[in-house]
């Protein structure tokens, strides 16, 4: 109790719309290289019960949040109360502001359709490269052709959805063109093609193009009130880059959102990372993220004529 009152004490609630990513489960069907989810050092796997998903989508109408994404590690499409969860985000007038990522294996007919009802902004299928043998290299698999497919229904299944493709640079494959992606799944009105960078945070490094040598987090971005992760148990962190939550700042279980994320506690970890102090955030002092000169960029086909 005097912990949660140390967090708490002093909190003055702020209107600041904060963007939530509420990580329905930590599991995932697929050991991608690049991905830090299976690493020893890693916190517990779990799924997110149905009530702490109607507790954060409570607390963000009453305190004017919105969740925009619903994984900070795992595939979403593998929670075991994914349906009922998209009801209730729909139910909670949410839904519209909220995207999926997603590894595009699981995209089953009932999801896409179960996902196209529920009105979400957009969905993102990571397939990162049309080549399958880099496919094979990045997410450890030989599927390829099935997330393909799976892309295409969508695409015809789910028109009012915005269909984001996943282009990622890697050293396997660093000059793959988005116009290869357009002329696969055509120039649809409902298709996007989100180029984005392989990051240093897995345990294959060199697969990435974006290594930070010398990181300053003292003015890293997501120290601005970026994203808001609560994982599968209720724990509330600073970052979305710290997987495994060593900067933990509450729990649903302490308060609301606001005033763990915003409140005296959070605000003093905050400012001792700017001043170059990461006792209260150890995961900053080691953190490999180049925020700096990561790039990304999000394409229409008519971008490309």
């Amino acid at each position: 109790m005097k912990n949660i009152i140390s967090r708490l004490s002093g909190f003055t609630p702020r209107r600041r719309r904060l963007s939530i990513l509420a990580e329905w489960t930590r599991h995932c069907n697929l050991e991608c290289p690049m991905c830090p989810i299976n690493a020893p050092t890693m916190r517990p796997a779990g799924q997110m019960s149905l009530d702490l998903w109607e507790r954060i989508l409570d607390c963000c109408k009453r305190e004017g949040h919105f969740v925009d994404w619903v994984h900070h590690l795992g595939e979403p499409l593998t929670w075991k109360n994914f349906f009922e969860g998209m009801r209730l985000w729909r139910k909670s007038g949410l839904s519209k502001l909220g995207h999926i990522s997603t590894n595009g294996l699981l995209l089953t007919d009932d999801r896409i359709h179960c996902i196209d009802e529920t009105g979400i902004g957009f969905i993102r299928i990571c397939i990162d490269t049309l080549d399958p043998t880099v496919y094979k290299r990045l997410r450890a698999n030989d599927k390829h052709s099935i997330v393909i497919n799976n892309i295409h229904r969508l695409l015809d299944r789910a028109p009012n959805i915005q269909c984001q493709v996943q282009l990622m640079r890697t050293s396997l494959y660093p000059d793959e063109s988005p116009k290869d992606f357009f002329k696969e799944f055509g120039a649809r009105p409902n298709l996007r093609i989100f180029v984005t960078q392989c990051m240093d945070v897995g345990g294959d490094k060199s697969l990435t193009l974006c290594r930070n040598v010398n990181p300053d987090p003292r003015t890293c971005l997501k120290l601005n009130y970026e994203h808001c992760p609560i994982t599968w148990d209720g724990q509330i962190g600073l970052c979305c880059v710290d997987y495994r939550l060593l900067n933990r700042l509450g729990s649903m279980e302490e308060g609301s959102i606001s005033s763990v994320y915003l409140g005296k506690y959070a605000e003093d970890v905050r400012s001792r990372v700017r001043r170059g102090d990461y006792s209260l955030a150890p995961a900053c002092g080691t953190c490999p993220m180049d925020h700096v000169n990561y790039t990304c960029a999000l394409l229409a086909s008519s971008d490309l004529a």
